[in-house]
């Protein structure tokens, strides 16, 4: 993480940015939680006016040659946070 991002001011908004790295969970996963790093590529809202996206990323401990993925995305808040769920 550089300066600027260390010293960033905090907000309570969800940011996906392309060319970033980012933590994957999927529960239920193949034996238990799947976890994995995945590195986003694209991000684009979808015109249905909700809150869902279209994420094209690489998914980093899937096997060479099936890594790229794409999946829409339902974002949703709580009192416990941000959370997304695929759709």
């Amino acid at each position: 993480m550089d300066n600027a991002s260390a010293n960033a001011p905090t907000t309570d908004r969800f940011t996906l940015r392309p060319g970033r790295w980012y933590a994957w969970m999927m529960l239920p996963g193949y034996q238990g939680p799947y976890v994995s790093p995945i590195y986003v590529t694209a991000v684009t809202q979808e015109k249905t006016g909700g809150h869902t996206l279209s994420l094209s990323f690489h998914n980093a401990y899937y096997a060479t040659g099936v890594q790229h993925s794409r999946a829409c995305v339902d974002v949703f808040s709580s009192d416990s946070g941000t959370t997304c769920s695929l759709t």
